[in-house]
């Protein structure tokens, strides 16, 4: 795969990972991008450590392992519009990692849809986890909320009613 360390402005964009590690692993890094690329069975798709204001968008990660995306002491991060499926651990872990935006990724077929621990202040919405065995674990003691100005997530597993659309 390819690894990033003390990077900064870095791009990498339209690839295709295979029996990997990792497929994309960025430690250090600062507002790098990571866009459109795909991991196919490999241990972690997207490792995203100790890194900063980085964009990830578009990727894939399919029947990779131990996680599709994993955030790790990562902040300020905008990770957006990726689809995670078909993984045998998580699809998202987050450990440590806070002011993030995670906003329209799909997260399908997993052990895990997500495990969160210490993550503080990211906004997590609009989201669908989706026929995960476990949609969400958390370690902690505090509150999140993961809706913003009305919006939240979608989980195929809610037997709620949503009467008025939102």
């Amino acid at each position: 795969g390819i690894f990033m360390q003390l990077g900064s402005d870095n791009v990498i964009a339209g690839n295709t990972f295979e029996r990997l590690r990792f497929a994309v692993h960025f430690m250090y890094s600062k507002r790098g991008a990571i866009a459109d690329n795909v991991s196919i069975g490999n241990h972690i798709g997207y490792a995203l450590m100790y890194s900063d204001n980085l964009k990830v968008t578009g990727n894939v990660s399919v029947k990779d392992r131990d996680e599709g995306l994993a955030l790790n002491s990562t902040h300020k991060g905008e990770i957006s519009d990726n689809y995670v499926y078909a993984n045998g651990g998580r699809c998202l872990f987050m450990y440590l990692s806070i002011r993030n935006v995670l906003r329209g990724n799909r997260f399908e077929g997993c052990d895990i849809g997500v495990h969160v621990t210490g993550s503080d202040d990211n906004v997590i919405v609009d989201n669908a986890f989706i026929g995960n065995h476990i949609q969400m674990r958390y370690a902690g003691t505090k509150v999140y909320e993961w809706s913003q100005n009305g919006r939240g997530n979608y989980w195929s597993d809610n037997s709620a009613f949503d009467l008025d659309g939102d």
